[in-house]
């Protein structure tokens, strides 16, 4: 029977007093502490506090209560006479939420509360104030008490968890829980009661056999949502919720039938979350139920994966919403009978508030640009070329934009004189210092266009018009930010675009029908110009800084599945002009460079002197947009593909003869060189460093290239992309000034010398002559004799692995074309380190030391493997090993290969030519997502790690390869502590099983025929001022995901010698799989518990008609072994393990 007692003010938390007989109760409405006396059914309100509270507790000797506020004060008052007043324990600079009390033996104890928004339990000792931080759990709820036992409950993306709590640590209890609100404590102490507010139910976990009991509070008897469940010293249940005060004789007096569970937020456009269902009361399974949803077609999609593949398989749907904005609803049915179990309503928006914590994102379709070459070339070919090629049309659509706080004209010719003046910038040419200049102009002169060839770089408004203006609901400060720290003071006054503000606008012009997603679909860039609030000089500088960012993906239309598109963005002000004094072609010129997969070349504040001296400045356009219109160095143009191998010379000294050379360079700004000429000069410093010598010089009729002094051979130091942490040096640097000062940048008569301290041979690149299109320069090279031993490093999305470091075990053995590179969890592994010596000394005792670290975009604590050492003879390569037992049931690493700085063991003062190629790294993570009506879906958790000092935004951008796999990421970005990492998690999914597969056709050999790549970029802002808004490539993770139909695999006989079984299918579809099997058998006890020190056999086999057996090719030597098959897989199959069988001798 449920009896209610007494109604209440939002009611915020509760709390027993056995002693007095007594029920404490907040309520926030009118924040005040109130009691009910269950002997005479009465409620008192005793005093009002000054700010609400959130949670109330006894002290230790129950002399106290407690009352926790939301602003973060602890106070007490007297149980005996509450009417004495408050006396305040402390202030805590955090946001409070409940609160719970430790019941020590003697003393007073520790009030615990849940502290946000850092999400921890914090303690407060009663007898002296001092707080101390307990443990960090994400997304806390509640925290409870008995003794001196701690409890606290949680809910990540939707899953509620329960925890037992120790200093410092946590044990999970219960996961899979519907999202949990406050948490209790029964007083026999056998039950852990969880309020369930945002699907009106409470659960009870039993701690003698783990079970879980969950029943409805949305019921007839009760009045408001429910906010804590106690269980009473009588035994019954008392239920408070925000308008009253109930007991229950018995859990089984509240009904219990299926709930849905309505989102408690709005859904941002494209973003997820799991929906929570409890069946409670009914026979139903997730087996049973399909969702619907209800107001307009593409409001969202409902996934109905599976954790795990098969009948056991715990179904987790995931509501994916649409690009339609407004209220929609979502309906759980019985799928056998159409019965409609229940139906909330949820709403999808465009506007996203949190800084810090960005929204989930699903991605489906090839997302993927045309991954990055790594070095471009061997020891005979140009390196950095083409390995990010950009040829023909890059396609702008250029958008206005409008804010509450300012607004283009809304007619002509105010309109149609803002729209020109930005297409003149782009294409059609503004009359600057007498010349016409437009990104256009620039990139065809920089890139040699050739309109009949299509070889070079056009820069083309999408249909040759400026679109828009689109205006956002919102003022400026909802879209746009000044840069701050982690404690919210700005470190850079300039503006910026929020995480979620090009998803706003693209939305914002499909909902008005300014756009289509057939316009999105054809474009490479799109280019923002919101208007600006403040003229220059007034207000707080509303106006957009530029910035700019490579290829990412969005919803583009209404259809969450069909309409995503990918494209890189820019931001520009309309006015740059006046309110900075360069022009908009100029740093629109530079913005588009990074959208081409350009880094800047700025100055970091982490740089060294050395470093700082040497950055490129005005002679390339990345380190700085410069109404001068620098163009790029030659290394930049080779990536883009603009340069061909022919028109280079290279020099690769090692092994060499002594060279003295006279070479004409043709001066860069001239394109294609004629006969007898080169573009440039490469010298190998080393595997993946490089120096470019090249000649610039002013042209007649150009806009571009007035340079800072004419006629100049300038001189870089390159390093390729290795994806290393990116505040050591930029990738392109002039080379260090020489003895005589004649530095990097020469002029006739001057000369650049490179002089070895230990061989004495001297580099030397001296300029004989200077003319207008042409200089004419003197290399010289003594042989030095130099040992190089080197490794690649990764080579970015989407594997980002090295080419140089493979794992192999037992299943790469047996079936390489599956398993090759690929850890085996629990089981020995080899990692080998392919290093080549690229000089032409013999490396004599080269040491290499292996590591592994969490699967990370940045970088995160290393964790020896062990070492090798060996001799490696000239120009050859050698293999390093170090043994690996991977024990990580999640299958998530990283890999680093470190050679330890050669100096020669025998001769002083030969050292290794290269250091920037000591260090390479590889991600592994492969799964399957096996198919078994439906798929299941595969996690994996990634760090996002902050390479800086101070706190930044870290955003990770995700890109797949196979258009019939989804991929969900449960933070678009994140604020990462500097120098620290942060979690996020990306599930994958194949469509195999899908109702809305369908329309795709027959996918299945598709989907079985190659893996899915997921590759996961971390993109750090910078946290301090800075030219360019552009965030900084931190590093990447790659993610493997095949497909294939679920199995099953069953050890039926084993002995010591001998192994049998078989491989079924999941579904029970028919047919038998075929493939390659690999049986381990260890040595253990009589029980079972294995020997890790014991013998060990491996035996590859196959599986025919699903069917497998064979003899060791010896007997395990031992009494007693655990005997356990792993089936690898096949077209269409996939992989699966048996369980561990116990043999004997």
């Amino acid at each position: 029977m449920i009896k209610q007692l007494t109604s209440l003010n939002d009611a915020k938390a509760a709390v027993e007093d056995v002693n007095r007989g007594l029920v404490w109760l907040v309520e926030g409405d009118l924040p005040r502490l109130a009691s009910w006396d269950l002997a005479a059914g009465q409620l008192s309100r005793h005093l009002d506090l000054p700010s609400p509270p959130s949670g109330v507790a006894l002290s230790g000797d129950r002399k106290d209560v407690l009352i926790a506020l939301q602003d973060g004060t602890v106070v007490t008052v007297p149980a005996d006479d509450p009417a004495a007043g408050m006396t305040r324990v402390v202030q805590i600079p955090l946001e409070l939420g409940q609160m719970a009390a430790t019941t020590p033996l003697t003393g007073r104890g520790h009030a615990l509360a849940v502290a946000g928004p850092a999400s921890r339990v914090v303690s407060v000792r009663l007898s002296d104030g001092q707080v101390r931080n307990v443990v960090d759990v994400p997304d806390l709820t509640g925290v409870t008490a008995s003794a001196s036992d701690v409890w606290a409950a949680a809910t990540t993306a939707g899953e509620g968890r329960l925890h037992k709590i120790t200093t410092g640590t946590t044990q999970g209890l219960v996961s899979g829980q519907l999202p949990t609100g406050h948490l209790t404590v029964s007083a026999d102490r056998e039950l852990l009661l969880t309020a369930h507010p945002a699907a009106d139910r409470v659960s009870a976990f039993r701690f003698a056999d783990g079970s879980v009991t969950v029943c409805a509070t949305d019921t007839p008897g009760l009045e408001g949502r429910i906010v804590e469940m106690h269980g009473l010293d009588d035994g019954r249940f008392l239920l408070v919720t925000g308008e009253g005060l109930a007991v229950a004789d018995d859990l089984g007096d509240l009904e219990s039938r299926p709930r849905l569970v309505p989102p408690a937020d709005p859904l941002f456009v494209g973003s997820w979350i799991p929906l929570q269902y409890d069946l409670s009361g009914s026979a139903l399974t997730g087996d049973d139920l399909s969702f619907v949803v209800h107001g307009a077609p593409d409001a969202a999609l409902v996934s109905h994966a599976s954790t795990t593949p098969g009948p056991e398989g715990h179904k987790v749907p995931m509501l994916i919403a649409g690009g339609l904005l407004g209220e929609f609803e979502v309906s759980m049915v019985e799928t056998a009978t159409g019965v409609e179990l229940d139906r909330v309503t949820f709403e999808v928006t465009d506007h996203w508030r949190d800084p810090d914590h960005g929204p989930s994102k699903m991605l489906q379709g090839d997302s993927a640009p045309p991954p990055a070459g790594d070095w471009g070339g061997g020891p005979n070919t140009p390196q950095n070329l083409g390995t990010n090629a950009h040829n023909g049309r890059w396609r702008v659509l250029v958008l206005l934009v409008n804010t509450r706080d300012g607004a283009f004209p809304a007619t002509d010719p105010g309109l149609a004189a803002a729209r020109k003046a930005i297409l003149d910038e782009v294409q059609d040419g503004a009359t600057f210092n007498g010349q016409t200049r437009s990104a256009r102009h620039y990139y065809e002169e920089l890139s040699g266009w050739n309109p009949s060839t299509g070889r070079g770089l056009t820069v083309q408004a999408y249909n040759n018009r400026v679109y828009g203006p689109v205006t956002l609901p919102e003022g400026w400060g909802s879209y746009f930010a000044q840069k701050k720290d982690a404690a919210g003071t700005v470190i850079d006054a300039r503006w910026s675009s929020l995480g979620a503000t090009v998803q706003t606008i693209i939305t914002r012009t499909i909902s008005d029908g300014l756009l289509t997603n057939a316009d999105y679909s054809n474009i490479d860039v799109l280019l923002m110009v919101p208007f600006s609030p403040d003229a220059p000089g007034t207000g707080t500088n509303r106006f957009v800084w530029p910035h700019a960012s490579s290829a990412r993906t969005f919803l583009a239309g209404t259809n969450v599945a069909n309409d995503q598109e990918t494209f890189g963005f820019i931001f520009v002000p309309p006015d740059f002009a006046t309110q900075d004094g360069r022009q908009v072609h100029t740093t629109l010129s530079h913005e588009l460079g990074h959208t081409l997969g350009l880094p800047d070349l700025y100055n970091f504040p982490s740089y060294t002197p050395d470093i700082t001296g040497r950055l490129t400045g005005n002679w390339d356009m990345m380190a700085g947009s410069r109404d001068t219109l620098p163009h790029f160095t030659l290394s930049n143009r080779m990536r883009q593909g603009w340069v061909d191998a022919a028109h280079l010379k290279l020099y690769n000294f090692a092994g060499a003869a002594s060279v003295n050379d006279s070479i004409t360079l043709h001066a860069a700004e001239l394109g294609t060189p004629p006969a007898g000429r080169v573009r440039g000069i490469e010298i190998r410093r080393a595997d993946g460093w490089n120096a470019y010598v090249e000649y610039r010089g002013r042209q007649p009729g150009q806009i571009g290239d007035t340079l800072p002094a004419d006629r100049r051979v300038v001189i870089t130091d390159v390093t390729s992309d290795a994806f290393i942490t990116p505040n050591s040096r930029p990738p392109i640097i002039f080379v260090q000034n020489d003895e005589d000062g004649d530095g990097p940048i020469l002029d006739t008569a001057a000369d650049y010398e490179d002089l070895e301290p230990a061989t004495q041979t001297t580099l030397l690149v001296k300029v004989d002559s200077t003319a207008a299109d042409n200089a004419v320069v003197k290399l010289e090279y003594g042989s030095d004799g130099r040992p190089d031993p080197g490794i690649r490093p990764w080579s970015g999305g989407p594997d980002w692995q090295s080419p140089d470091i493979e794992v192999r075990n037992a299943k790469s053995v047996a079936d390489p074309g599956r398993w090759y590179n690929t850890p085996w969890v629990g089981n020995p592994n080899s990692v080998i380190a392919k290093v080549r010596n690229s000089g032409d000394l013999l490396c004599k005792g080269v040491v290499v030391d292996f590591y592994v670290t969490e699967f990370t975009v940045g970088d995160g604590p290393w964790i020896p493997l062990g070492s090798d050492t060996r001799d490696i003879p000239p120009n050859a390569t050698q293999e390093f090993t170090a043994g690996w037992s991977p024990t990580s049931a999640t299958g998530h690493y990283c890999i680093i290969v470190r050679i330890r700085l050669y100096q020669d063991p025998t001769v002083a003062g030969v050292v290794e030519t290269n250091i920037y190629n000591n260090e390479a790294r590889s991600n592994y993570t492969r799964f399957v997502s096996a198919s078994a009506s439906p798929s299941s879906r595969a996690l994996a958790r990634i760090q996002l790690a902050n390479p800086f000092e101070d706190s930044a935004v870290v955003t990770a951008v995700v890109h797949q390869t196979h258009r019939f796999h989804r991929v969900y990421l449960d933070h678009q970005w994140l604020r990462v502590p500097g120098g620290g990492s942060r979690p996020v998690q990306v599930f994958d999914e194949a469509l195999a099983g899908f109702p809305e597969a369908e329309e795709y056709g027959d996918i299945t050999e598709s989907l079985w025929g190659r893996d899915n790549k997921v590759s996961i970029e971390g993109w750090a802002e910078r946290p301090f001022p800075s030219d360019c808004g552009a965030p900084t490539l931190t590093g990447g993770a790659g993610v493997r995901v095949g497909s294939g139909r679920a199995t099953t695999t069953r050890v039926t006989e084993a002995y010591l010698s001998y192994a049998a079984g078989t491989v079924e299918y999941v579904d029970g579809a028919g047919g038998a799989p075929d493939g390659k099997i690999v049986v381990v058998a260890q040595e253990a006890d009589e029980s079972g518990i294995i020997d890790p020190i014991g013998d060990r056999v491996t035996v590859e086999g196959t599986v025919q008609n699903g069917q497998f057996s064979f003899e060791f090719r010896r007997p395990l030597d031992a009494e007693h072994g655990m005997v356990q098959a792993h089936f690898l897989g096949d077209f269409g199959a996939a992989p699966s393990e048996s369980e561990a069988v116990l043999v004997h001798e």
